[in-house]
This record gives C-alpha cells, sequence and structure tokens, in this order.
C-alpha cells in the first residue's frame, strides 16, 4: 500500500502547468540576463586582445624597419595578430562581438 503510495508521489508533477510554465519564464529570463552580460565580457576581452595585436603588429614592423635600416635579417616571431586571426576565423566571434555591444 505504502509502495503505491510512493510511486504515485514519485510521478506526479511538482507543478501544475501554469506554475511551471511561470518557473520556465523566469529561469529563461535570468539565463538571458546572465547570458547578455557574459558576452558583454567576452567582447572587453576580445576588444583588448585586438589592441594588443595591434600593438603587436606595429612592435614587428618598427623591428624590421630598424634591422633592415642596419642590414640583418627580418623579425619573423610570431606575433600576437595570429592569435588574434585564429581566435576571429571560429564563427561565435562574431556572436560575441554583436552581443556583446548591446
Amino acid at each position: 500500500m505504502y509502495q503505491s503510495k510512493i510511486v504515485k508521489i514519485e510521478n506526479a508533477p511538482l507543478l501544475n502547468n501554469a506554475e511551471r510554465d511561470e518557473v520556465q519564464k523566469e529561469v529563461l529570463l535570468i539565463a538571458d540576463r546572465n547570458r547578455a552580460e557574459q558576452f558583454q565580457e567576452a567582447k572587453v576581452l576580445l576588444d583588448k586582445i585586438k589592441t594588443i595585436s595591434d600593438n603587436s603588429l606595429e612592435l614587428k614592423e618598427k623591428t624590421n624597419d630598424i634591422l633592415k635600416q642596419i642590414g640583418a635579417n627580418s623579425y619573423t616571431k610570431d606575433m600576437v595578430i595570429g592569435f588574434l586571426k585564429q581566435v576571429s576565423n571560429v564563427p561565435m566571434f562574431n556572436i560575441v562581438m554583436k552581443e556583446g555591444k548591446k
């Protein structure tokens, strides 16, 4: 007798349809707010990487100008711009940058 009551309780929904819909609406609203904040945080970091990349490219160009003037070999070490190019080729990059502006 108790076992059938336990099974019935375990299989009964915790909320009725209206309550479930209200809780679902609230949970999704919170998730969307957090998602928007995360995109904004990610965009700030990506903008920072872009700035570092620009500075890195400028360093390489200045270094190579000096090396060229003295007849030395070019500076060929990997620069941060290579990292930025890899990151920006990921499809999610444009979504983050677009959503992060909001």
